[in-house]
């Protein structure tokens, strides 16, 4: 009985997920459409400026959290050195918002690259200081290397 009774709630949840019932809060209803002859829409978090994402107390508290000890460094902790405005990157791992900052007083030495997915809040990070580097969030292969690249063109442009 209930085995059944778990199958009747799954196939009732299913039938609700197709007619547009799970749909996110700020996607418009429209009727007749059960989700499936239509393009993915787009996600709130595509249509935010990054500087807002960047500024959220939530990914804040996150990327302090994967510092760790490094955290109590200002610059690090809370962002604050030099910084050019947070803007959308397309990388081969995806579509991130891309945050470069580093050290007053000391871009060269100790700088970061950081990209943020705000659709899953994952958050990766290569933090560059005294001739070392460190990453941060635990990122796949394919996110390292385009950490190292974005590193690449913020920090150490080719000469004109």
């Amino acid at each position: 009985m209930r085995s059944l009774c778990r199958l009747l709630l799954v196939g009732a949840w299913g039938v609700l997920a197709s007619t547009g019932w799970a749909r996110e809060p700020s996607e418009p209803a429209t009727p007749g459409h059960t989700g499936s002859d239509r393009a993915e829409p787009q996600r709130p978090a595509a249509r935010k400026d990054p500087a807002a994402l960047i500024a959220d107390q939530r990914f804040r508290r996150n990327w302090r959290l994967l510092l760790g000890a490094h955290a109590s460094e200002p610059w690090l902790g809370e962002m604050n050195g030099p910084a050019r405005a947070p803007r959308w990157v397309n990388t081969s791992s995806g579509r991130f918002v891309l945050h470069a900052f580093c050290q007053p007083h000391g871009c060269r030495d100790n700088n970061v690259v950081l990209l943020y997915n705000p659709y899953d809040g994952r958050i990766h990070g290569l933090v560059h200081r005294d001739g070392g580097a460190m990453l941060i969030g635990n990122p796949p292969p394919e996110v390292a290397l385009d950490l190292q690249r974005q590193w690449l063109r913020e920090w150490r442009p080719p000469p004109r």
